[in-house]
């Protein structure tokens, strides 16, 4: 395998590790947008006086809430690894997790 061989397929590993974290973030972006949508028909139906369709519109804004908090999980485990998919060690001096953990 030629030097250039051996980097084009390097570069074509990082391409699909940082692919996943792109996703999540789309994924996550994209149902906040439909929960704000349904949250502001919900807002509509009520000044209607529509309630039954204003508690519909609010189920369908908690849902894609719940999407986009799974997405966030993920994005949240990404960040948790490096680039090998280890663990970081988030818990060094230069953390403010540290600094947070040491008050209690």
């Amino acid at each position: 395998m030629t030097i250039l061989e051996v980097q084009e397929k390097e570069k074509s590993k990082a391409t699909q590790r940082n692919s996943k974290p792109i996703e999540y973030h789309e994924k996550a972006a994209k149902h906040h947008e439909q929960a704000a949508k349904h949250h502001i028909e919900a807002a509509k139906h009520y000044e209607d006086g529509n309630d039954e369709k204003a508690e519909r519109s609010t189920v369908k804004a908690q849902a894609h809430h719940s999407l986009a908090a799974d997405h966030n999980k993920q994005i949240s485990k990404h960040h948790a690894n490096d680039t090998n998919g280890n663990k970081k060690d988030h818990m060094d001096d230069n953390n403010m997790d540290s600094k947070y953990d040491k008050r209690f």
